[in-house]
């Protein structure tokens, strides 16, 4: 399950990943990101993937890094910040890093809420 939502107080759109997570929502995620138009250009994002199971392949994890690349054109940056607690979903993560290269795209994993939230402050 995805959940979103833009949190005004500090200006950062969250995303909340529960469960399985295929490729399917992954894309969703993106799309939710591009179907507002009123977010601010230099989008800051928060990924809480604490409770989630990455079911994707890694296949798949390059359709994702693709379509990602393509979204973030409508934006004059994105920083977005993913958190973590499995091996797994690190790796993933690290991979998808490595193919969303791009140079108004930030991405990196942390462990914590806070740690996420003071690298997206550096921005």
């Amino acid at each position: 399950m995805v959940s979103a939502k833009f949190n005004r107080q500090i200006d950062i759109l969250e995303f909340r990943l529960v469960g399985n997570i295929n490729l399917i929502e992954m894309l969703e995620c993106i799309n939710f990101r591009n179907e507002n138009t009123t977010y601010p250009r230099s989008l800051k994002m928060l990924i809480d993937a604490t409770n989630a199971n990455f079911t994707f392949s890694v296949d798949d994890l390059t359709i994702i890094a693709s379509e990602n690349i393509n979204a973030v054109g409508k934006y004059t940056y994105v920083f977005d910040a993913i958190i973590l607690n499995n091996p797994k979903n690190t790796a993933f993560s690290m991979l998808f890093k490595e193919f969303s290269k791009t140079n108004n795209y930030k991405f990196s994993f942390f462990a914590s809420k806070g740690a996420a939230l003071k690298w997206l402050d550096n921005y």
